[in-house]
C-alpha cells in the first residue's frame, strides 16, 4: 500500500532519522524513522495503536498467533507499503522485521487530525483502509486455493507483480515465512519449488532469488 510519500531527513547513520510523510497534496506530517533488526519486534498484539508505519527499506511481516500457539503471517510489507493502521485503540496483530528493515513512523493522532481538516488527507486516509482491506481480502483468496502448487504461485505472481518489471524476485522471507503466509509447510513449500523448476516453470539460482521462465505456466499452475 504505497500511499505516503517519503523525504529522507538530515543526518544519515543515526540511529534514528527524522523523515517528512506526505499524506495528500500539501499535507506533510514529521515522522520518525527507525531501526529494526531481522526478527525484532516493531509492535505487539494488543498494544495502543499510536503510530502508522512506513517501510523504507527491508520487509516486514504482520503476523497473529493461534489459540494453539501456531504462527499466522498475515502479510508482508515491502518498501513503500504503510501497515499498522488500525480502526481501533489497540493493535489486532503483531509486526516483525523480516531481515534488516528500516521503519518511518508518524503519529496517528497526526493523521487523524489531517484528515479531519483536509479533504484529500481524508481520502488518502481512506484509501489505506480500502486497501488494508483488499490485502486481506488478496490473502484469504490464495488461502481457499486447494493444492499447495496453485498457493506458491499465486504466492509468486503476486510478489512479482509488486517488487520488479522483470522475470527475476529475490525473495526477503525465508521457507518457512513463506510457509506460514501461505498455511502449508516448509516441505510442501520446497517441493512446489522444486516441482516448478523441474518443469522450467521458474529457476532458482539460489533459495532467496526465482527467476520466472514461463509466466505463462505460473498463470495457468494458479487457475488450476
Amino acid at each position: 500500500m504505497r500511499d505516503f510519500a517519503i523525504q529522507a531527513g538530515a543526518g544519515a547513520g543515526r540511529p534514528t532519522v527524522s523523515d517528512a510523510i506526505a499524506l495528500g497534496p500539501g499535507v506533510v506530517l514529521q515522522g520518525t524513522r527507525m531501526q529494526f533488526g531481522r526478527n525484532e519486534e516493531i509492535f505487539g498484539e494488543g498494544e495502543k495503536a499510536e503510530y502508522v508505519y512506513r517501510v523504507v527499506s527491508g520487509a516486514v511481516r504482520t503476523i497473529r498467533f493461534s489459540a494453539d500457539g501456531r504462527r499466522q503471517i498475515l502479510a508482508f510489507h515491502l518498501p513503500g507499503d504503510v501497515f499498522g493502521f488500525e480502526p481501533g485503540a489497540k493493535h489486532t496483530l503483531s509486526a516483525e522485521a523480516v531481515g534488516e528493515a528500516a521503519v518511518s513512523m508518524v503519529r496517528r493522532s497526526l493523521i487523524d487530525s489531517a484528515a479531519s481538516e483536509d479533504i484529500a488527507a481524508a481520502k488518502a486516509l481512506l484509501t489505506l483502509m480500502q486497501r488494508e482491506l483488499q490485502a486481506t481480502q488478496e490473502h484469504a483468496l490464495v488461502l481457499g486455493r486447494k493444492g499447495a502448487g496453485e498457493r506458491v504461485a499465486a504466492f509468486l505472481l503476486h510478489l512479482a507483480d509488486r517488487v520488479t518489471s522483470s522475470c527475476e524476485i529475490d525473495l526477503p522471507m525465508s521457507r518457512a515465512d513463506i510457509a506460514d503466509y501461505l498455511a502449508l509447510t516448509i516441505e510442501t513449500v520446497s517441493r512446489a519449488f522444486t516441482a516448478m523448476e523441474r518443469d522450467h516453470t521458474i529457476e532458482l539460482p539460489s533459495s532467496r532469488h526465482v527467476v520466472v521462465r514461463d509466466r505463462a505456466a505460473l498463470e495457468m499452475l494458479e487457475a488450476a
